[in-house]
């Protein structure tokens, strides 16, 4: 007997099953397909048992990556406003892991460490040149990805896997900066799309020994936890809220699943060379963080929600479209663009019984919240026509 192709088998197995897209009874296309196709083998699932004493002994568990702060092989964040220097912070923890030296006088285990930028791509050379001259070291093992990642997709985190295995296999800390930037089509709300973004990471990035650490925004109604899903904040093992007062920031412990709290800590801005020169010669020098006597976090600052989300259209709007001038370095973008964009982002909050009245209220929002913003030294106009958010916080 012949051997029959995959074409006659189907349409003999259609006529079979009585696949007839006018007969209310008989199979459906999809419920054929699935029958024909599908692989109806039972799911495998691999599970290991450790006996009690090897628990215990599992060292690796109680390891620091950073001494006091930050342990192995777990899932940990910053969150904070525009312009704490977040980015700052965690740029100089990856510096510091990477070369082995102590960071904030607390011990560091070295390793490889990915620093995946989904933003502010224009100042990272000048950042870590500013950390290098710095420290007068060159670390071999801190890897930059000037691209975000769709955490969401597993076929993208496969990918950052494949890219990580093939230049620095089983790195010891990977910085997602930031999630929003790297969530790909997920919504920072849904607990069931971080849950996505969890398996992914466990399945290809933790599971070698590597730490997270996710560099995000505060919620929008309390600043003492990330934004979005409480199952974000609850996920990890460590959490971290940054602030600025003036010059100095102030790094405070909010959550530490299995260690003590550290203390609050405090850094001052310091201004330091790059190593880089621009094309007249003149030295280009970017932002470091020191070490200062703590100063308890507070400010007199206080944003609506309107002015919040004005900061935030505009530092989402720099890191997209953002242009430097000739005669300054820095990221800015138009105020036409900004109140534009804006506009759009107010829309949605703004109330009012007609559409010329609420057209009114918009605008009035947008000047109040720029002349506070403007006032409190987060903003600054530049030459009548361009805005920027001062310390490159675009980049914090």
């Amino acid at each position: 007997m012949n051997a029959l192709t995959l074409s006659q088998a189907v349409k003999i197995a259609s006529i079979y099953c009585k696949v007839d897209s006018n007969d209310p009874n008989s199979m459906t296309i999809y419920e054929f397909n699935k029958l024909m196709f599908d692989n109806n083998e039972p799911k495998q699932f691999d599970y290991k048992l450790f006996t009690f004493n090897e628990l215990i002994n599992d060292n690796k568990s109680k390891q620091w990556l950073v001494k006091n702060y930050f342990q192995q092989n777990t899932l940990n964040m910053l969150f904070g406003d525009p312009a704490t220097t977040k980015s700052f912070l965690a740029m100089g923890l990856s510096f510091c892991i990477a070369s082995g030296i102590d960071w904030n006088r607390n011990k560091t285990e070295q390793g490889k460490v990915v620093y995946i930028a989904g933003e502010g791509h224009h100042g990272l050379s000048f950042r870590f040149g500013a950390l290098k001259e710095r420290y007068q070291n060159d670390p071999e093992d801190l890897y930059i990805l000037k691209s975000p990642v769709d955490l969401m997709d597993q076929n993208s985190v496969k990918s950052l896997k494949k890219a990580v295995d093939a230049t620095c296999k089983d790195p010891i800390l990977i910085v997602i900066d930031t999630l929003n930037r790297n969530i790909g089509s997920g919504n920072e709300d849904s607990a069931r799309d971080f849950s996505i973004i969890l398996k992914n990471l466990d399945k290809y990035l933790m599971n070698s020994g590597a730490s997270i650490l996710f560099i995000h925004h505060p919620g929008h109604s309390s600043k003492e936890r990330g934004r979005g899903s409480t199952a974000i904040n609850g996920a990890h093992d460590t959490m971290y809220r940054i602030t600025r007062k003036d010059d100095v920031i102030t790094m405070e412990c909010t959550k530490a699943k299995d260690h003590e709290e550290p203390e609050p800590i405090s850094f001052e801005m310091v201004e330091q060379f790059t190593g880089i020169n621009d094309e007249d010669g003149k030295p280009i020098t970017s932002i470091i963080l020191e070490s200062t006597e703590y100063r308890e976090s507070s400010s007199d600052i206080v944003l609506t929600d309107r002015d919040q989300l004005l900061l935030n259209t505009l530092e989402e709007l720099i890191n997209l479209e953002g242009e430097t001038l000739s005669n300054d370095d820095r990221q800015c973008i138009t105020i036409n663009r900004w109140r534009k964009k804006s506009y759009e982002s107010l829309d949605p909050v703004v109330d009012s019984k007609d559409e010329n009245s609420k057209k009114k209220s918009i605008r009035q929002a947008f000047n109040r919240g720029r002349d506070k913003l403007v006032e409190n030294n987060l903003i600054a106009i530049l030459e009548g026509d361009y805005v920027y958010i001062l310390q490159n916080a675009t980049d914090e």
